[in-house]
């Protein structure tokens, strides 16, 4: 009811926003830091609408991806090394400005296609026993975006997002002596709308 009365001067500007849930693999060669799909992600977005197809917004996510790995040999400097099991994961925060082109503007069914640029932070953990290598650096990123938003009218302020996104940041990160940049990763998720 709360969010329902706060988005009624909101629509009067042009605002929206939502909440996704959002699901998640590694594509590339980071596939060999952690090959699962994941549910761990969300995401929070906001759109000013420009004109009726055309929004401006910002989109800021969070998604864990791991795997556990057969035992293997790391190198931490030269003369040092360990031998274990150990159980990678990586999380990244994308904050990108997003332009969203709304290909159907009327009805309730409006697909839409997007481009989402900023930066993205990852942070590749790998952990083994009690202890833990960790890495982290922000880079340039960018994803483009296809989705379809359902609105159930223009009296109800809510209604659901699907959408499908490639994402792709250019950090430097080196997992058992391979470079394995760019990162990238494909998701997909649902998630409300709220207008």
């Amino acid at each position: 009811m709360f969010l329902a009365c706060c988005m009624a001067p909101a629509h009067a500007i042009g605002l929206k926003g939502g909440v996704n849930w959002d699901m998640s693999t590694l594509t590339g060669k980071y596939t060999r830091f952690a090959d699962m799909y994941s549910l761990r992600g969300g995401s929070i977005w906001v759109d000013f609408n420009l004109t009726k197809h055309w929004s401006l917004g910002i989109d800021i996510g969070y998604h864990q991806l791991f795997e556990n790995k057969d035992r293997a040999t790391f190198e931490l400097a030269p003369g040092q090394a360990f031998t274990a099991s150990t159980y990678n994961k990586v999380c990244d925060i994308p904050i990108m400005a997003t332009l969203k082109y709304t290909i159907i503007a009327r009805g309730i069914l409006h697909p839409y296609i997007g481009i989402g640029i900023g930066t993205v932070y990852t942070r590749e953990d790998i952990i083994f026993m009690d202890m833990a290598l960790r890495d982290k650096s922000w880079s340039f990123g960018m994803a483009p975006t296809v989705g379809i938003q359902l609105t159930l009218g223009k009296r109800i302020p809510i209604g659901f997002n699907i959408f499908a996104k490639y994402g792709i940041s250019f950090n430097d990160y080196t997992y058992r002596n391979e470079e394995l940049n760019p990162y990238q990763y494909f998701n997909i998720g649902v998630g409300l709308l709220f207008q």
